[in-house]
């Protein structure tokens, strides 16, 4: 790993975050931390999974979890739903001094 992708990963603590894992449980929270293997630690976690009885149609369960600590090799996705509280990107600032 570079030193340019660990700023990048810095820059995306605080973040909301959805992980898929390798079994099909997505698992969403605030990204707290993380390792050299990757190994995640999610706050304010709640994981969502699929249930199927035979013949009936799925059912998505949901569950509030807190604190997780997510095993870097049954992550198969990571993707970032909402930036940090208190960011804003370049855009937004400037096209907040033209409204008026």
């Amino acid at each position: 790993m570079t030193v340019g992708s660990k700023i990048n990963i810095l820059q995306l603590l605080k973040c909301k975050m959805r992980i898929i894992l390798c079994d099909c449980r997505t698992l969403i929270g605030t990204f707290a931390a993380y390792d050299q293997h990757m190994n995640v630690v999610l706050i304010d976690c709640v994981e969502y999974k699929k249930y199927k009885a035979k013949k009936q149609p799925a059912v998505e369960g949901k569950k509030t979890l807190g604190v997780v600590i997510i095993r870097g090799e049954n992550i198969t996705s990571i993707i970032v739903d909402e930036q940090p509280p208190g960011s804003s990107s370049r855009y937004e600032s400037s096209s907040r001094s033209y409204r008026r």
